[in-house]
């Protein structure tokens, strides 16, 4: 597999493509029951009992915690590298054909500043929402 040169696409053969899908496929028909089991399992009231782990849940439970540590550390690297390319770009648009900068000039409301600069203007056109809110902590 190759870029285009316009670096949004890819070459690819078909045989390329026959791959990909089928290895999409196997992985596919392998996940989906294994998820609708998940779901069905959601919906079910657990016991009061905790179970001893096996020797596959202890592997099971390794494999996702290395998993997710991996997936932590390509995160930064990601970050890194996109840093590493935004200095790289400095004060310039971009990179022809890598990166881009998306410049967008916003502007934000100073709502302290104006409360006490124009208290009765402030009073004028404040607006109370239409439903009640909560200061809890509590996760949706």
């Amino acid at each position: 597999m190759q870029r285009a040169d316009n670096g949004e696409f890819f070459y690819v053969t078909s045989t390329e493509i026959d791959d990909a899908i089928e290895h999409a496929l196997a992985f596919l028909s392998s996940a989906l029951p294994l998820l609708d089991n998940v779901a069905k399992l959601q919906r079910t009231k657990p016991s009061d009992e905790t179970v001893e782990p096996c020797e596959h849940d202890l592997e099971l439970y390794k494999q996702l915690r290395e998993s997710q540590k991996e997936l932590f550390f390509l995160k930064q690297k990601i970050i890194v590298l996109q840093s590493q390319l935004k200095i790289a770009i400095g004060t310039n648009l971009g990179i022809r054909g890598i990166a881009a900068w998306r410049w967008q000039e916003t502007a934000r409301f100073n709502l302290t500043i104006f409360k006490t600069e124009q208290p009765e203007m402030y009073e004028k056109y404040r607006r109370f929402p239409n439903h009640a809110s909560s200061d809890s902590n509590e996760v949706a």
